[in-house]
């Protein structure tokens, strides 16, 4: 069946069409060869649904790589939200990564899509269905911050190809030197993760409403890898970073999170700030910003305070400077990443404590600039992006900041360092102690 978000009746693939050496259920690791005679088996089955596959050329004789490569068509069209910018660097481009579980195609207005095969009994597909019902992805005044499936075509196996627009990668983090432009970017990707504050009768709303805890939906893998900016090039895996800051001076720029394959989507009655889950879960991705919440043995863990440690720690990193401009960035920080889950922010409250922040931040500093230097030790050094701040403002707002470990996590921190074999002991004992 085809989902194209006004009905979830369609086209059925028929039997065979699109299954090749066994091929009915969706591979662990996929081998290229198969995966490469894969899209080509679903060239005509995919156009006849509105979607054609890029062009695909075989390599040179004297190319070092064997395996075709896929170059982007002549021409494409951009459109509005859900849809990107498209800027093009080059004509001829070069070509895109061997075909693997994603492939590239166009729609039937030449608009870029990006296409994933996907288990139908992975909490992956049920998290796309999800977000295909969702009303707030199909509004095209406002960026919900998490990007959107335009399609689910199902077909008569145990996967299905789910098809969503083009955005590029916001990876050039560092090149962000604008206060506004952080404050854009950090809106963008904590809204994703935040709750609606109660509706009041003169419908005085916080934006940025119910997208993934809203729905129950873990991210558990928040990266920079994993965050898109509504601007690509077809031609070039990447964007050009003046391309991208380009962009941006313009104040079209908007910031979404995508690739679900590592989230999980709990009982819609789940806690957010009370949910436990095994301890060995928050291990599924181990994104390189993942709070310390598992660190100690703990036998188990909250992934939605998990999400908002990631994405605390990812703020922190790249933009800690920015507290010489914004102050209040401090104490936002470490209310996100905090190591005391009792203290740590929801999505929602650093999200409305973020708007407070800008709420007092003068509006002659909007345009203010800094260097976003990058230091991944800064997860570490807690104490830099308050140096920053103005004197008698940490004072102010000491209760905000994270306490330090206690005696007893110190030494068990050490134990576990120097005896991980005694890992297993530890969970287990603060599973029987409930601790």
């Amino acid at each position: 069946m085809m989902h194209d978000g006004r009905s979830i009746h369609g086209l059925v693939a028929e039997r065979g069409e699109l299954e090749i050496d066994g091929l009915t259920s969706m591979p662990n690791l996929a081998g290229l060869p198969v995966m490469v005679e894969f899209w080509q088996r679903c060239r005509p089955w995919l156009t006849a649904r509105g979607y054609t596959l890029y062009p695909e050329r075989r390599p040179l004789a004297h190319s070092e790589s064997g395996h075709p490569g896929w170059y982007a068509p002549l021409s494409s069209t951009s459109g509005s939200f859900p849809y990107a910018t498209c800027i093009r660097q080059n004509i001829q481009g070069v070509p895109r990564w061997p075909p693997s579980r994603v492939a590239w195609a166009q729609d039937t207005l030449s608009r870029d899509i990006v296409l994933k095969l996907v288990d139908t009994d992975s909490d992956e597909y049920s998290i796309y269905q999800t977000l295909l019902r969702c009303k707030e992805l199909s509004t095209p005044e406002r960026n919900p911050g998490v990007l959107p499936p335009l399609a689910i075509l199902d077909t008569p196996f145990r996967y299905s190809i789910v098809a969503m627009p083009m955005w590029g990668w916001a990876l050039h983090l560092r090149e962000l030197d604008n206060i506004a432009d952080i404050f854009q970017f950090m809106r963008c990707t904590l809204q994703v993760t935040s709750l609606p504050f109660y509706t009041y009768v003169y419908n005085l709303f916080v934006q940025g409403l119910c997208v993934l805890h809203a729905h129950r939906i873990a991210h558990r893998d928040i990266d920079t890898t994993n965050i898109l900016i509504n601007c690509y090039d077809p031609t070039s895996e990447v964007a050009l970073e003046e391309v991208v800051a380009e962009h941006r001076r313009s104040g079209a720029a908007a910031y979404c999170l995508f690739d679900f394959n590592l989230s999980t989507q709990l009982p819609s009655d789940t806690s957010l700030r009370h949910c436990r889950r095994p301890a060995i879960e928050a291990l599924t991705a181990m994104p390189a910003y993942m709070p310390n919440d598992t660190f100690l043995g703990e036998p188990s863990y909250n992934p939605f305070a998990f999400d908002v440690g990631c994405l605390g720690n990812l703020f922190r990193t790249f933009f800690w400077r920015a507290a010489s401009i914004m102050p209040l960035l401090a104490p936002l920080f470490d209310r996100m990443t905090t190591h005391n889950l009792t203290r740590r922010f929801t999505a929602e409250e650093a999200l409305a404590f973020l708007d407070y922040a800008w709420s007092q931040l003068p509006e002659s500093a909007h345009d203010a600039c800094l260097s976003s230097e990058a230091r991944k030790d800064h997860q570490i050094q807690h104490g830099m992006h308050w140096s920053l701040t103005p004197p008698g403002f940490e004072d102010q707002w000491s209760h905000y900041k994270t306490p330090p470990y206690g005696w007893a996590a110190r030494i068990l921190d050490r134990a576990l360092v120097q005896i991980p074999q005694a890992w297993p002991l530890v969970t287990f004992v603060r599973k029987m102690l409930n601790t």
